[in-house]
């Protein structure tokens, strides 16, 4: 019976997978029908505005519509990359400004989390792959969000720099402390299963040492220093131009 029900939740998982990729892959197709109609009434709430600028609800209009496309293009620009797994010319500043934006969608982090971010205006193209930077990336930002939940003071700084022909992502946030063996295994990149029922923290640290995992190489090199009052992760990944 048991054997039974792990075989009908294997099915599951991987049904469920595929579902959710044919979603990702819509995406582009979705913004693409949504972006349509929201132009027709975008012009039309700027020209209705040149004719009544009294009116401040065109103005209004006008706002959120950009809003709205500024959302759009966001969720393109991630739907049209997170399933990229070929080697391509990279902006850093642009996938992590993109990637930042999306984070928006959780309201912890768009109402309770300060942010600061400093990203080197003129920092070079990296040769690299979309979905191994941007899910380190992202499984640090799930943990340290969920390590803040409970800080008094709720604060994030990201910033990039260029240094020995190396690009370097820098992520400091507060919130409790990651103990040494949680950090050694991030980086032994031993998943840790002790048990069927994985606590959230785990489980953020199961992702973040998975993330590492499949980076081939040096490619990308992550390294973690954690005390009581906040947690700084660096990642460095190399100027890759041929």
């Amino acid at each position: 019976m048991t054997q039974q029900i792990d075989h009908i939740k294997s099915f599951y998982d991987e049904l469920l997978r595929t579902r959710l990729l044919s979603f990702v892959n819509a995406t582009p197709g979705f913004v693409h029908n949504i972006s349509n109609p929201l132009t027709i009434i975008s012009t039309r709430a700027q020209l209705l505005q040149l004719k009544m600028p009294q009116n401040a609800d065109f103005e209004k209009m006008v706002k959120q519509s950009k809003t709205i496309e500024l959302m759009l293009n966001n969720l393109f620009y991630i739907s049209h990359n997170i399933l990229d797994e070929e080697l391509k010319l990279l902006n850093i500043n642009e996938l992590l400004k993109n990637e930042l934006t999306f984070l928006l969608t959780d309201s912890f982090f768009k109402q309770n989390v300060k942010k600061n971010y400093q990203l080197h205006p003129n920092l070079p193209k990296t040769k690299g792959v979309y979905f191994h930077i941007s899910m380190v990336f992202f499984c640090i930002m799930q943990l340290q969000l969920f390590l803040m939940r409970e800080a008094i003071e709720k604060k994030v700084s990201i910033r990039t720099s260029e240094k020995d022909n190396n690009i370097i992502i820098d992520i400091t946030g507060t919130g409790e402390q990651l103990s040494k063996e949680e950090t050694s295994q991030i980086f032994s990149k031993s998943i840790n299963l002790k048990t069927e029922d994985i606590k959230p923290k785990q489980q953020l640290i199961n992702n973040l040492t998975k993330s590492c995992q499949m980076t081939p190489g040096k490619n990308i090199i992550l390294t973690i220093e954690s005390n009581p009052d906040q947690t700084h992760y660096q990642i460095v990944t190399p100027i890759i131009h041929e």
